[in-house]
């Protein structure tokens, strides 16, 4: 016979599992307050400090500005997600919930930014100390969630090794959501790299982003994707300006490429790959 004393001990236990919450954790970095994440007024200044006190299942709220990995020249700094953590752009500051945002990042200023010292110019030899990807995601074991968000000015096409200067995955789940990745630079994947991952895509756009060898907007790896409604513009890669996809399956709807270059495959070079493109302009 179970002795009484137990009883309440697993009551208590389960009560305290069913009456958890996920938080929301706020980002300004005009804020002056306790640092605390808790209200607008008392918000992190820093994301990489917001992403240090989330759990899986939080939110993090990110108003207008540019925020970077690291403040110095560091090019192994990088926001790096966690299973189950969800981080919106487009906030002013004033919201109380998520809905009042402005989801759109083409018209809000919340950039996630490589430039880590700001002395990025047409001379590619100053991205030597940028963050070789702004965004990582490893080994999640839950998806990840971005939305209305600017990825910008990650990787450099003099590093042998980084991939994906926007965005790098691996062997994780990652939603993007009214993403804009702009100007990153890889040796594989300028703007987003995947490798054993998979990636959902939603009004996202892929602009400018350049690689050395593969996919100048993506390279994909043995990866799962389903892509809505985005388009790739001004990309260029030696084989797959647009997009590289290797050993990949790939649901696509209401794509446009526009002005892509590659050598091999101005907008897609596929390789192995299972691809189900509808509705789209090449």
């Amino acid at each position: 016979m179970m002795p009484q004393t137990i009883i309440p001990t697993i009551i208590g236990s389960l009560f305290l599992t069913l009456g958890s919450t996920a938080k929301v954790l706020r980002v300004d970095s005009g804020a002056d307050g306790a640092a605390d994440g808790e209200t607008w007024a008392d918000a992190f200044v820093d994301l990489q400090n917001a992403l240090e006190a989330a759990q899986s299942g939080d939110e993090i709220w990110i108003a207008e500005g540019i925020y970077k990995p690291s403040s110095e020249a560091n090019p192994e700094s990088t926001f790096r997600l966690k299973s189950g953590l969800a981080i919106y752009g487009g906030f002013t500051g004033s919201e109380s919930i998520r809905a009042e945002r402005n989801p759109d990042p083409a018209t809000n200023s919340t950039v996630l930014s490589g430039d880590s010292l700001g002395n990025d110019s047409e001379d590619l030899a100053s991205r030597a100390d940028n963050s070789l990807s702004v965004v990582s995601a490893f080994d999640l074991n839950q998806p990840a969630t971005l939305g209305g968000l600017t990825i910008m000015s990650g990787g450099s096409l003099a590093s042998s090794t980084g991939s994906g200067g926007g965005i790098n995955t691996r062997d994780s789940s990652v939603i993007l959501k009214g993403i804009r990745i702009i100007d990153n630079h890889g040796r594989g994947g300028g703007g987003c790299s995947l490798y054993d991952s998979t990636i959902t895509l939603e009004n996202c756009t892929f602009e400018s982003n350049e690689s050395g060898e593969r996919g100048g907007g993506i390279h994909s790896f043995r990866s799962q994707i389903s892509i809505t409604t985005c388009r790739f513009e001004g990309n260029a890669s030696e084989s797959g300006g647009g997009a590289y996809l290797q050993e990949s399956n790939v649901l696509a709807t209401d794509l446009s490429f526009l002005k892509n270059h590659g050598r091999n495959g101005g907008a897609i070079y596929a390789d192995g790959s299972q691809i189900a493109l509808w509705n789209s302009m090449l």
